[in-house]
Formats: C-alpha cells, sequence, structure tokens
C-alpha cells in the first residue's frame, strides 16, 4: 500500500488540500485540473487505485482515516461517505482524461 499512497498523496495532498474549496468551486473540478496537469497515464493510474481503496475490506471509519492521512481536506458528508466518493472520483478521473486525451488528439 506504500506505493499505492504515495500516487493517492500526490492527488489528495497537492488537490484536495485544505484550502480547495477557495480555488475550485467543485471536487470535479479539482479532479479535471488533476487531468490537465498530468501526463497519460497518470490519471487512468489513479482512477485504478482509488477504485482499489474504495474495494479494500476496511471499515468506513479506517478508510477515513487513511484519506485524511493521505493530505485530503475533502469531506464528501456523512450520507455519502468516503467510499462512495472515492468510486465517484475515480469514474470522473477516468472520463476527465478520456475527454482531455480525446480534444489532444483533434488538435
Amino acid at each position: 500500500m506504500a506505493e499505492q499512497n504515495r500516487d493517492l498523496e500526490q492527488l489528495f495532498d497537492a488537490y484536495f488540500h485544505q484550502d480547495w474549496a477557495v480555488e475550485h468551486a467543485s471536487w470535479q473540478a479539482v479532479a479535471e485540473q488533476f487531468v490537465a496537469d498530468s501526463n497519460a497515464p497518470l490519471p487512468e493510474y489513479v482512477a485504478t487505485k482509488l477504485s482499489e481503496l474504495s474495494e479494500s475490506p476496511i471499515s468506513d471509519c479506517e478508510l477515513s482515516q487513511a484519506v485524511q492521512a493521505m493530505g485530503c481536506y475533502y469531506w464528501p458528508g456523512s450520507e455519502h461517505g468516503y467510499r462512495s466518493w472515492l468510486q465517484q472520483l475515480a469514474v470522473h478521473l477516468q472520463v476527465a482524461a478520456a475527454a482531455n486525451n480525446s480534444s489532444k488528439r483533434t488538435r
């Protein structure tokens, strides 16, 4: 999990830091900025790691602590929790990466 943490820490610590809401209107915008700033295939790889993390057999409390320990200051709310948000974030990164790659090919 150490290597997985390094990749996810880059996303969480550099993009979902405590001032993320000042810089972006939504978590989706943060994810899109990460994709725009990254070279392929990093966003797709991080999306895979997010999916794996969301499917890990740990309690919701442990998952929350793990995500926060990686520098994430986003709070998905108690109704949805981190597991659901990580899955949504993974999908959003994949979609944004595909759109980004497509726009680069048409230039």
